[in-house]
């Protein structure tokens, strides 16, 4: 399951800070308009290495280490 997790998140990066943002000069105008964690991260290190490690680490707390915490288990 983690593997599809870490695919998932890969692909939103990729697709939503790499590509939908475009060239540098863009991506301060789209900043403008509505900014979040991701977008920022992406900006501030002009990769998408950072987001996407971001991203992966939040699902997965998320999705299967946070759900074991509250079982007890």
């Amino acid at each position: 399951m983690s593997w599809f997790i870490v695919a998932i998140a890969s692909s939103e990066e990729v697709i939503f800070r790499g590509a939908l943002m475009g060239p540098p000069a863009r991506r301060q105008e789209v900043l403008f308009h509505r900014a979040d964690r991701d977008d920022l991260l992406r900006v501030a290190t002009r990769s998408l290495v950072v987001p996407i490690i971001a991203h992966v680490v939040w699902d997965l707390g998320i999705l299967v280490v946070w759900p074991l915490v509250q079982s007890g288990g």
